[in-house]
């Protein structure tokens, strides 16, 4: 008897008991659905991450003269041809110009897209990227600056 009770009871609260939906926002964080239409972040950690505005005023080095422009997109930068040299890429092909440093180790490569990515999903993009290379990989500093207004 006392079974067929314990049943019973299972039975009656497994379908009152209904589970939350995990989705996935634009932005690529997954949150939680819940039934009466409410919802919360499976890990807030980025919000505690929040990226300061330097208040500096940055405008473009004179000595980076030479305009770097897209043929995939509007699009262009000012590098300085004293210290970087580039070449349009042939090896990669989702990258348009690959850089490097001419004083040292350091390169880097442009890509060209006309998609829209909100800028925290790039900087995942960018860090997991980076640790298919270097697993130890970290940020240590971000910042948004804003360049010739």
């Amino acid at each position: 008897m006392n079974y067929r009770l314990t049943f019973l009871f299972v039975i009656f609260f497994s379908v009152i008991v209904k589970a939350q939906i995990k989705a996935v926002t634009e932005e690529g964080n997954e949150v939680i659905l819940f039934d009466d239409g409410t919802w919360e972040y499976a890990d807030d950690s980025f919000l505690e991450n929040e990226i300061k505005l330097n208040p500096e005023t940055f405008t473009k080095d004179n000595s980076s003269s030479f305009l770097l422009k897209s043929s995939v997109t509007n699009f262009g930068f000012y590098l300085n041809p004293k210290e970087w040299s580039f070449t349009k890429n042939t090896e990669n092909t989702d990258a348009e110009y690959e850089l490097n440093w001419k004083n040292g180790d350091i390169y880097g490569m442009i890509i060209s897209e006309e998609i829209k990515i909100p800028i925290t999903t790039l900087r995942e993009i960018a860090v997991s990227n980076g640790k298919t290379v270097s697993p130890d990989i970290k940020i240590i500093e971000e910042e948004y600056r804003n360049v010739n207004g």
